[in-house]
């Protein structure tokens, strides 16, 4: 689950960094500073990602413990 989420963070991340300056896109987002862009596209979501996991984590654990 983790390894699905950096998978969809890599090409959201690269997009307002590297791809839209490259493409010629003028965007307002397009020459953000780094940090402004981790503020705003990544980190509200890595919590909701950090909560889901838990929760499958815990459900999962839950699920097959009585089968061991």
């Amino acid at each position: 689950m983790l390894l699905a989420s950096a998978l969809l963070y890599i090409p959201g991340v690269l997009w307002p960094l590297l791809i839209a300056d490259f493409f010629g896109i003028q965007a307002g987002w397009s020459n953000l500073p780094v940090g402004k862009i981790m503020s705003n596209f990544i980190t509200p979501f890595i919590l909701i990602d950090m909560v889901k996991s838990l929760v499958a984590a815990l459900l999962l654990s839950s699920v097959v413990k009585p089968l061991l």
